[in-house]
């Protein structure tokens, strides 16, 4: 027999700088600054992806950086580039996580970013440590955000992994009988997001959140709702949490994930789609989605446009999942499916790996976890799996399934 192994870990960089108290509207208004210019009509930008999320090359002063795409956050650059860029500090803003775990960022001004032949000018972007823990696994030097997105229309071509930047509607091509529209909503930092559907219940500001490698995934609240109106019949029920956030992981608790009868985006409706619930903050649509789409968004009209791939890529099957996560050279099960073999075996929460099919895993840095997450720990389609762990209570045991 195959075991499909599902190793989680789900990145959500998803930063509400202009949620918390404290924050003067002077430091609102800096998120609102900032113009597009470009000489040429459109350009094609290339796309790569890494642990499924989007990395484009920008042009600082001239210099070449690595970018990751988010539309759940603002601009964020890495603490060794602002030093190196020697950008002036224009104050701090308290900034929070999708788990809701904070830190005092501080603000500095990026007179031009240069994006393929497209030049963002004056825009801001709030300082983070990018470097350090499971993040470094991107190996980024910032974040394009939607304050700095919102001054142009972007053309988002995933299943061919180009991006194209315009200034004008009527230069997106979007000729096509395939295509769906939904109205967005544009928060005070340009974070987009609408109004979707589960089984006809509103789920309301669904984030359209690009800085997330997981799919359709909606909070406890909304799985509470859905479960007493009836409109989610069956589930596979997990504890634990692998998501990451910019500054935290994600606390234990249960989690959901059903094939749902339809979900409606605009008029987008789609039969038997896989949907988490997970959390108390989060309601996004993720890359694990979007990549099967080129997805259009227009700040100016409140705009996004669907356009499916007439190949989509295949679904991976997720009910016999765990998760991992890293922390100080150590990797320890952070979520467990409740029925899964893994479970069943006697694999438990907080368990820490030992080794995995006799291969060592007693002590890993963060580069080997990088090289290892990216190959989903090659333990896909495996026929035996062995795990030697540590308990929480400092018992050693050894885990077969066959």
């Amino acid at each position: 027999m195959k075991i499909k192994v599902l190793i989680r870990a789900f990145y959500t960089f998803y930063v509400i700088s202009i949620l918390t108290g404290c924050v003067s509207s002077k430091i609102y208004n800096l998120f609102d600054d900032g113009s597009y210019k470009s000489e040429v009509l459109s350009d094609s930008i290339p796309i790569s992806f890494r642990l499924g999320l989007s990395i484009i090359n920008v042009k600082i002063n001239g210099e070449s950086f690595d970018f990751m795409v988010d539309t759940g956050a603002p601009n964020i650059i890495s603490e060794s580039l602002a030093e190196k860029l020697n950008l002036p500090l224009l104050g701090t803003s308290q900034a929070s996580d999708i788990h809701g775990a904070t830190e005092e960022l501080e603000i500095v001004r990026l007179d031009t970013v240069t994006i393929g032949v497209s030049d963002f000018i004056n825009t801001v972007a709030l300082v983070s440590n990018l470097k350090n823990g499971p993040l470094g696994c991107l190996d980024i030097d910032g974040i394009i955000g939607s304050n700095l997105m919102r001054h142009a229309i972007w053309d988002f071509d995933f299943p061919k992994s180009l991006l194209r930047i315009n200034a004008e509607a009527t230069l997106v091509d979007t000729n096509n009988k395939n295509k769906y529209q939904s109205k967005i909503f544009v928060g005070v930092d340009g974070t987009p997001a609408i109004i979707s559907k589960l089984n006809g219940m509103k789920v309301l500001n669904t984030t359209i959140d690009l800085g997330s490698n997981g799919g359709v995934e909606f909070s406890l609240k909304e799985y509470y709702k859905a479960k007493s109106k009836k409109l989610i019949e069956d589930e596979n029920k997990g504890i634990g949490s692998s998501t990451y956030g910019i500054f935290s992981l994600g606390e234990s608790e249960s989690s959901y994930e059903t094939n749902v009868k339809r979900l409606t985006i605009g008029d987008l409706e789609l039969a038997d789609q896989l949907v988490s619930f997970e959390g108390t903050r989060g309601k996004e649509i993720g890359m694990d989605f979007w990549k099967d789409y080129r997805l259009i968004i227009n700040w100016f009209d409140r705009k996004l446009t669907l356009i499916p791939s007439l190949e989509k890529a295949e679904v991976k099957d997720n009910t016999q999942g765990f998760g991992l996560i890293w922390s100080n050279n150590n990797l320890y099960v952070s979520s467990l499916l409740i029925g899964s073999v893994f479970e069943k075996a006697g694999l438990e929460l907080g368990d820490r790996i030992i080794s995995i099919n006799d291969a060592d895993y007693s002590e890993v840095s963060l580069e080997d976890y990088c090289k290892f997450l990216a190959n989903d720990f090659g333990l896909s389609d495996i026929e035996e799996l062995s795990f030697e762990v540590i308990g929480g209570n400092g018992e050693r045991r050894k885990i077969e399934i066959r």
